[in-house]
């Protein structure tokens, strides 16, 4: 959670291992630095680099390596010329993480809210070979309410 010099409040979150942290600082820093709001900061492309041994067996290890969504495009000569490998990630895609933030306004009272379109069920679709639409009312908790947003955004194709 962040706490804002105007007194606001942003929780922020993604489920992930290595990626998880590089993702949220992308979204905090599309906010904070950038002056984005929640819904297009976590919209935004993003990168994750895997120059480290990953926490998980078989922690495998990819020197130089940085996964960028296909939607960055300018950057991509600068940073091979600076040695890193560029592997190509989609136009959105769930290894990037799949945050959810909120954001209070003391001066409003009011709360704003963004929820990321690249989200896990895609990944059990991926897995599964799954087209079961049903799988958007197996939900509960927080994580149901961020599918609702999700839901009410994009529609019924983030479930197919």
């Amino acid at each position: 959670m962040a706490i804002l010099s105007d007194g606001s409040l942003m929780p922020f979150g993604t489920p992930g291992g290595d990626v998880q942290i590089q993702t949220m600082l992308q979204v905090v820093l599309n906010v904070l630095r950038f002056g984005m709001e929640g819904q297009d900061a976590i919209e935004a492309p993003r990168v994750a680099s895997y120059s480290f041994p990953s926490s998980f067996a078989p922690f495998d290890y990819f020197p130089d390596r940085l996964s960028a969504e296909s939607r960055i495009r300018a950057a991509r000569e600068t940073l091979s010329a600076m040695g890193h490998k560029i592997a190509d990630w989609p136009a959105m895609t769930w290894l990037a993480g799949c945050v959810e933030v909120i954001k209070t306004d003391p001066a409003a009272s009011m709360l704003a809210a963004g929820a990321d379109p690249r989200p896990p069920v895609l990944r059990y679709r991926e897995l599964t070979g799954s087209a079961d639409s049903s799988l958007h009312h197996q939900r509960d908790g927080v994580w149901g309410y961020f599918l609702d947003l999700r839901l009410a955004r994009f529609g019924d194709s983030i479930t197919r």
